[in-house]
């Protein structure tokens, strides 16, 4: 029978076929509509999709003729128009799709197509050309497609009160009530009765003595509970830098600090990754650490002043699995105890941590970890007070939430030796995921507000060095030390929080944006470690928080640790 020959790169082109170039993915258009001089956020990519089911990420924008775009710590975009500009904006952004791609994409032509083919089309390969060759270009050049956004804004309607604010968040609360006060039903009963009469008093106000709206109006603005979630943060924070604080004298002790006493050596060099000696060493250890932490936080444009104490301890044990390897579990407490200034109220919170964390130590090269779960309870009070219609009106919004938060830190370091002298550079990572319940305030007299979830995804980047130098006397070794470091936050949610007022039927929210987290700060520490001749170690530290963006804080930290 006659062999009929036929290229094989129409086979191979055919076979290809389903792996053509990817689809690119479909950018739909966005709108919002805001009023004049205020802001919206967009979350451009939201409505977006890929017809091959990539992800998709952003890439850029161009920016508006009558406005800005930024971006924010969200997946959104900030659209910001010119100071009383009206009318019709347009920006364009750009997305891509993400491709992953796996081995063996494309195939091997060689062993599917090459040599004699079975059946009536035998014969020589025919190099396929390179329309029917592997698609490689589908990994190394994703399709970019462009979006539009339009923006309508409008003029603000008439308002007695925001003229009178000063403030971004200030206005958002006059926003809100300008919106809801004249629509309460006038048969309205419980608390959307008492915020009626407080819209109708603040209304006469703004006519007859506008002076006193401003403040008024700051006083309604709940930004006090944009304190939280800092609070929360701070505070899981420091306990892990504290956990760290001990991993790292564990260590500088077992380098550098040996009491002998009765045959019986405390701080071996066993954890150096050297030899360990005939001594005995106990692989338990125990300590506790007392600390008080102070902060003050300076009034901003987004918030109110405040300071607050922390006190509580840490209590933890470890285990040397190994001359390398060292594991260990610490739980945290601590209360505290916020004042705002002028006696705008306060919030009490305990919080709580477990946290375990290890050691690995090759050489001078040490690997330390920790992971770790929180839980906080918060108690808030909001004190209004201020005179209207010849009478003083005072109220003390209270309201109760919980918190909870995820752990994880990894830091490395590297030790160096000369003589007595250690110097320990570090890089240290943390992770955390910190989420506050939504909770509704009692008390207000008609000013109660609903506060919404607050959720913070942060990244908490510290690069410095401990220095080291012990002195040896009758009683044991002292070891004093240094330590610096350079800190730097990142966040991706740390965006505004949802209000409404709990007398409003309709809950027409309102949003109060926080500072942000502060992108460089630095830390100083100094301490002293005594090791004394019955395996018992104490140890003293102070810290200062250095160039921290509206705020100054301080910690002292005091313990003891004791071999087993």
């Amino acid at each position: 029978m006659q062999r009929n020959k036929l290229p094989l790169y129409f086979l191979a082109g055919a076979a290809m076929a389903p792996l053509a170039n990817a689809a690119a993915p479909v950018a739909n258009s966005d709108a919002a509509t805001i009023e004049m001089n205020s802001f919206a956020y967009i979350n451009v990519i939201a409505n977006d999709s890929d017809p091959d089911g990539d992800n998709i990420e952003l890439l850029g924008f161009e920016p508006p003729q009558h406005g800005t775009v930024s971006y924010t710590d969200g997946p959104g975009l900030r659209y910001t128009p010119d100071r009383d500009f009206v009318g019709q904006d347009t920006f364009t952004y750009r997305i891509v799709d993400v491709i992953e791609c796996t081995p063996g994409d494309g195939g091997d032509y060689g062993g599917d197509y090459g040599g004699d083919y079975g059946g009536d089309y035998g014969g020589e390969y025919i190099s396929p050309p390179p329309a029917a060759r592997s698609p490689q270009a589908r990994c190394d050049e994703p399709v970019e497609v462009q979006g539009t956004v339009t923006i309508t804004v409008t003029k603000a309607p008439t308002s007695e009160l925001l003229p009178l604010t000063d403030n971004e968040n200030d206005r958002q609360v006059s926003k809100v009530l300008d919106a809801i006060c004249g629509s309460i039903p006038e048969d309205a009963t419980g608390e959307a009765e008492k915020l009626a009469q407080r819209c109708a008093v603040l209304y006469e106000l703004a006519t007859d003595d506008p002076t006193k709206v401003g403040s008024i109006i700051n006083q309604l603005a709940p930004e006090e509970t944009l304190s939280l979630l800092r609070v929360a943060s701070e505070t899981s924070q420091a306990h892990t830098n504290r956990i760290f604080k001990r991993m790292s004298s564990l260590r500088q002790d077992n380098e550098n600090i040996q009491v002998t006493v009765n045959g019986r050596t405390w701080g071996e060099q066993v954890m150096s990754g050297g030899a360990a000696g005939d001594a005995q060493t106990s692989p338990f250890g125990v300590f506790l650490s007392l600390h008080r932490e102070s902060v003050e936080h300076d009034r901003t444009d987004r918030e109110s002043a405040y300071e607050y104490d922390n006190d509580g301890f840490t209590l933890g044990s470890d285990y040397r699995v190994s001359q390398n390897l060292l594991v260990g579990a610490a739980l945290g407490w601590g209360q505290n105890d916020l004042s705002f200034s002028e006696s705008g109220g306060g919030v009490d919170a305990d919080a709580y941590n477990l946290t375990g964390y290890g050691s690995y130590y090759i050489g001078n090269f040490g690997l330390d970890m920790q992971v770790g779960y929180g839980a906080g309870d918060y108690n808030t009070k909001r004190r209004i007070n201020y005179t209207e219609s010849g009478s003083e009106f005072s109220a003390t919004a209270k309201g109760e939430t919980d918190s909870k938060q995820l752990n994880l830190a990894l830091q490395a370091s590297v030790m160096f030796n000369s003589g007595a002298l250690s110097v320990q550079p570090f890089l240290r990572l943390n992770y955390s995921n910190t989420e506050i319940d939504s909770f509704d305030e009692s008390g207000g007299e008609g000013w109660s507000v609903h506060v919404g979830e607050q959720n913070l995804d942060q990244m908490t980047t510290s690069a410095g060095f401990e220095a080291t130098y012990p002195v040896s006397y009758n009683w044991g070794v002292l070891q004093p030390s240094f330590q610096a470091s350079a800190v730097s936050e990142s966040s991706t949610n740390f965006g505004p929080v949802k209000f409404h007022f709990i007398g409003d039927s309709d809950a027409t929210k309102f949003e109060l944006s926080p500072d942000g987290e502060d992108s460089l700060y630095y830390i100083f520490n100094l301490g002293a470690v005594a090791v004394m001749k019955n395996g018992v170690s104490a140890f003293i530290d102070y810290q200062q928080n250095v160039s921290y963006d509206n705020s100054s804080a301080y910690q002292i930290n005091t313990g003891l640790r004791y071999e087993l």
